[in-house]
């Protein structure tokens, strides 16, 4: 079984200058992946496979996330969501999700909002 993850992160700050913060999740992230498959016992008989997009602000998270959805993988997209982005980024890129009833991993946000189950079910915060 193959489950392709999608990972978004915001790679430039607003002045499109390197977002390092980011670069380590996206750097972790890929790291995971590869210790996953590296370990048989971890998820016998899967293949985690990633696709990338990256998006900073409102309607540049949106493409990003619809990029993932649909694009990504020849067009079927991606089966999950891990990202790292700011919570207008998290916020915008979650509405395109929860039309396709994905989910999103997401590490903490400031936003209360982001943080109720009832207004985004398909959103899992981390701590």
């Amino acid at each position: 079984e193959v489950v392709k993850i999608g990972g978004l992160f915001q790679l430039f700050d607003s002045k499109n200058r390197p977002d390092f913060n980011q670069a380590q999740c996206l750097a972790a992230f890929l790291m995971a992946i590869k210790e996953v498959n590296d370990n048989p016992d971890l998820l016998p008989n899967t293949t985690l496979v990633s696709g990338i997009a990256s998006g900073r602000g409102f309607s540049d998270a949106i493409e990003a996330a619809n990029a993932l959805v649909s694009s990504k993988f020849g067009g079927t997209g991606v089966d999950i969501v891990i990202g790292s982005g700011s919570d207008i980024e998290t916020e915008a890129s979650n509405q395109v999700f929860a039309q396709s009833k994905l989910i999103q991993i997401h590490t903490v946000s400031q936003a209360v909002e982001l943080s109720q189950g009832s207004m985004y079910p398909w959103r899992i915060q981390t701590t």
